[in-house]
């Protein structure tokens, strides 16, 4: 396929039987399809590959606002939630 919207729509339309993509990604294209309930997102990882967050050089108190907002996302639990609201449904 030339790009992720395609490789879904070969599977959805049976010319494939699945498509290997991060888990986010997989979500988001299943969550809007015509069926999402058609798809599932196998629990094992083929590979983990850390993300990352790009922001302007030389600026610390940017930064540590970053690192302040994205610590206490993860440590308070909210991240739980906003992963499920924007790449579950």
């Amino acid at each position: 396929a030339k790009d992720h919207a395609e490789a879904f729509l070969m599977v959805e339309t049976g010319r494939a039987v699945a498509f290997v993509m991060d888990d986010i990604l997989l979500a988001s294209l299943a969550a809007n399809s015509k069926a999402p309930s058609d798809y599932e997102i196998s629990k094992e990882a083929l590979s983990v590959e850390p993300y990352g967050i790009m922001l302007r050089k030389d600026d610390p108190a940017f930064k540590k606002a970053v690192d302040t907002a994205i610590s206490n996302v993860l440590t308070s639990g909210d991240i739980n939630r906003i992963y499920a609201k924007w790449f579950l449904q």
